[in-house]
C-alpha cells in the first residue's frame, strides 16, 4: 500500500470543493486569467518572479505563505468598503445567478469529464464553452469544480490553451488552500492531485518543490509537505532535474532528517530517502527484504511455524490448512498438502507445540464473510461434509506418508461459545480462549480430547491472544480488555493467574505477545510496544510509541525484533526498540519467524510474503 495513494471519497480528489457545474470563481483582485506571473507555469521563469508572483492568485482569506508581503491576499485596507471575505461569496452568487440567467447551469460538467476518454471529453467540454453565453472565466470555474480525482486532469490537460490555464489555475488555487489549510482539509488528496498535475505538466516542477519548501518550514503544514513531497517524489523516482531542484532547497534536507526522528513521520521520511537516492544517516547494515511469495485464492487467517519440521502451517478462509517447505528450484513455494478442516470451519488460529508433534487449529461455524470461498473450495474437491453449528479443535499429526500431514481428532465444543485464539503449550496440552458470556480460558488434553481445566472470566473481554512460554506450563494472555496476564497451566482456574501486567501497560486492544528467553514482548492498537523480563513483571523494561496501530510482531535471531503496524514493518534492537530498518508501505496482520531466525513470514493482502535479513551493500 502506499501512504501517499490515497483512494478517493465524497468529494473526490477535491475535499471541500464546490459541487460539480457549481462555480467556484476568484474573488476580485485574483489574477484570473494573467498568466504572466505564475510560480507553476509551463514557461520558464526566474525563481525570484515564481515566488513574488505566488500572492497574486487567490486562495481564500486564510491563505497565507508569506511568499509576497506585498500582496493584497487576506489583508485588505482600511479603505476599503468590503473586505475580500465578503467580495468571494458576493462574487460567487452573483456569477451563479449570471450562470440562471446564461443557462449555464444547465451544463452538466461532470458528466462530460470521462477520464477513459481524455480527448473527447476535452473537446466536448470545449464545445460546451463555445455554446454557453457565460463568462469564460465562470465557465473555467464550474469545470474546475467537476474535477474531482487525479485521473479527471487528464481530460484537462487536453483542454485547448487558453481554457486549460483558466481552468488548472481554478484547481490550483483549491488545492493550495486545502493544503495550508490542514485542520480543515485532508491534506492527502490535494497532495495525490498537485502530484498528478505535476506529472502531466500543467505545474512546473520548480513550483512545486518551492511549495513543499515553504509547507515543511510551517510546523503545522508540514504533514501536506510531506505528503506533496512524497508522491511528486515517486513520479520523479530517478529524475536527475527533480533531485537538483530539491537539492537546491537545502531546507527539505535538514527538515526530513529531523522529522525522521518523529514518529508520526518515520515511515514517510524513509519512503521519501530512499526515493531520493538514500542518506546514509538513515541506512542500516542490515535490513529486511522480500524474497518469496506464497499467494493463496482464500484470504490467510494466521500462520505457525512449526519448529522440528521447518515447516509453515498456514489456515485459509475457505476452511483449509496448508503446510509449505522450503522453496523449490524455480523459487517456488507451492503447498506440500492442503487438508479440510472439519466442516470447512473458519479458523481463528493455529499453533504448534516447540517439539512440533502435532498442529493445533481452532475454528468457528462458517463465517458469511468465507462464504463464497468455502463453496468455491467444495466444487473443487467434491467435499460434501457437514458445517459445524458449533467451535471446534482438530489436530494435525505428522506422517511417513509423502503428503508429510494427516488430520487427526477433532473435539467439537459448546454451541454458542466463540472460539477466539487458541496455543499449544506442550506435547499434551492446548489453550483455547472461548467467549459468551463471559471470557473464558480452557486447557485441553490433547491425548484425552477433553477439558482438563477452566479459568473462567480470565478476561473482562474478548480474549484476542494466546501465546506459549518457553516453559511448557507457562503461557500469556491478551485480550480487548487491555490487559495481559501470565499463567502457570499447572494450577486450577483462576490460581493459574501468576502476573498480571498494567503498570504503564497498553491503552487499547492486546494484538500480539512474543515470548522469548526471558523477556515477553506486548503489543496493542493504541501504537504501544513493551517489553517485559519475566521475572518481574511490575514495570515494562523497555516501551516504544508509534504513529499507528501494532498489529503483530516477532523475534529474530542478534535480539532484534520485527515489529509490524499498519503503515509501516520494523526491524527494531529488542533491548532499546530502537529502529534498525524500515519498510514504509507494507502492511501485515500476522507476522512469525523460521527457527534460525533469519526468515519472516507475514500475512498480507495476496497471501503469504516471506522476508529474509540481507546484509545491505557498502
Amino acid at each position: 500500500m502506499n501512504p501517499y495513494n490515497t483512494s478517493v471519497g465524497g468529494n473526490g480528489g477535491r475535499p471541500g470543493g464546490a459541487p460539480a457545474g457549481m462555480p467556484s470563481r476568484p474573488a476580485p483582485g485574483g489574477n484570473g486569467g494573467n498568466q504572466n506571473h505564475n510560480i507553476f507555469s509551463t514557461t520558464p521563469q526566474p525563481m525570484s518572479s515564481q515566488l513574488g508572483a505566488f500572492g497574486n492568485l487567490y486562495m481564500s482569506s486564510n491563505y497565507n505563505l508569506e511568499l509576497n508581503p506585498s500582496a493584497n491576499v487576506g489583508n485588505p485596507t482600511a479603505n476599503n468598503m468590503f473586505d475580500l471575505q465578503t467580495l468571494g461569496p458576493l462574487s460567487n452568487t452573483l456569477g451563479f445567478l449570471q450562470d440562471i440567467n446564461d443557462n449555464n447551469h444547465l451544463v452538466n460538467w461532470r458528466e462530460l469529464m470521462d477520464d477513459t476518454k481524455p480527448e473527447e471529453s476535452a473537446k466536448k467540454i470545449q464545445e460546451a464553452v463555445a455554446k454557453g453565453n457565460t463568462d469564460r472565466r465562470v465557465a473555467a470555474s464550474a469545470i474546475a469544480a467537476a474535477v474531482k480525482t487525479p485521473a479527471d486532469l487528464s481530460v484537462v490537460s487536453k483542454l485547448e490553451e487558453d481554457l486549460q490555464k483558466e481552468v488548472r489555475n481554478a484547481v490550483l488555487q483549491d488545492l493550495l488552500d486545502q493544503l495550508t489549510n490542514p485542520g480543515v482539509h485532508p491534506v492527502s488528496s490535494a497532495a495525490e492531485m498537485l502530484a498528478e498535475m505535476s506529472r502531466l505538466g500543467l505545474v512546473r516542477l520548480p513550483g512545486v518543490v518551492a511549495v513543499v519548501d515553504q509547507l515543511l518550514s510551517d510546523p503545522e503544514k508540514r504533514r501536506a509537505g510531506v505528503f506533496v513531497l512524497g508522491r511528486v517524489a515517486e513520479q520523479n523516482k530517478g529524475s536527475e532535474a527533480f533531485l537538483k531542484e530539491v537539492h537546491d532547497k537545502p531546507n527539505i534536507e535538514q527538515v526530513l532528517l529531523a522529522l525522521y526522528k518523529d514518529p508520526e513521520f518515520e515511515c514517510d521520511v524513509v519512503t521519501i530517502t530512499r526515493l531520493l537516492g538514500g542518506d546514509a544517516a538513515l541506512q542500516s547494515a542490515v535490513a529486511l527484504r522480500p524474497s518469496v511469495e506464497i499467494p493463496s485464492s482464500a484470504p490467510t487467517t494466521a500462520i505457525h511455524y512449526v519448529r522440528g519440521r521447518d515447516e509453515l502451517a498456514s489456515v485459509r478462509g475457505d476452511g483449509t490448512i496448508a503446510f509449505y517447505g522450503a522453496p523449490n528450484s524455480a523459487g517456488e513455494v507451492p503447498p506440500r498438502v492442503t487438508l479440510d478442516l472439519v466442516g470447512n470451519c473458519s479458523p481463528v488460529g493455529v499453533s504448534a507445540p516447540r517439539s512440533g508433534q502435532y498442529v493445533v487449529v481452532a475454528g468457528n461455524p462458517i463465517l458469511p464473510a468465507f462464504a463464497s470461498h468455502v463453496e468455491a473450495r467444495r466444487k473443487t474437491d467434491g467435499s460434501k461434509q457437514p458445517s459445524v453449528t458449533a467451535p471446534v479443535v482438530q489436530l494435525f499429526a505428522p506422517s511417513e506418508q509423502p503428503a508429510g500431514w494427516v488430520s487427526g481428532e477433532a473435539i467439537q465444543r459448546t454451541a454458542g461459545l466463540t472460539a477466539t485464539a487458541v496455543s499449544a503449550l506442550s506435547s499434551t496440552t492446548i489453550s483455547l480462549a472461548e467467549s459468551h458470556t463471559t471470557h473464558d480460558i480452557t486447557l485441553i488434553d490433547a491425548s484425552t480430547a477433553t477439558a482438563a481445566n477452566t479459568v473462567a472470566g480470565a478476561h473482562s473481554d474478548y480474549i484476542t491472544v494466546l501465546t506459549a512460554c518457553e516453559s511448557e506450563f507457562a503461557f500469556v494472555s491478551g485480550s480487548r480488555d487491555k490487559v495481559v496476564k501470565l499463567w502457570d497451566s499447572r494450577k486450577p482456574g483462576t490460581a493459574s493467574a501468576v502476573a498480571t501486567m498494567t503498570n504503564a501497560a497498553h491503552g487499547d486492544t492486546i494484538s500480539a505477545i512474543q515470548s522469548f528467553k526471558s523477556y515477553i514482548m506486548t503489543s496493542s492498537l493504541d501504537g504501544t510496544v513493551l517489553v517485559w523480563d519475566a521475572r518481574q513483571l511490575e514495570t515494562p523494561v523497555a516501551s516504544r510509541t508509534f504513529a499507528s496501530p501494532v498489529l503483530s510482531l516477532c523475534t529474530l535471531e542478534e535480539r532484534r525484533t520485527v515489529v509490524a503496524t499498519a503503515r509501516c514493518l520494523y526491524l527494531l534492537s529488542l533491548e532499546s526498540l530502537s529502529s534498525i530498518d524500515a519498510t514504509p508501505n507494507a502492511v501485515y496482520t500476522s507476522l512469525c519467524a523460521n527457527e534460525k531466525g533469519n526468515a519472516v513470514f507475514a500475512i498480507g493482502e495476496k497471501g503469504v510474503q516471506v522476508l529474509g535479513l540481507r546484509q545491505r551493500a557498502a
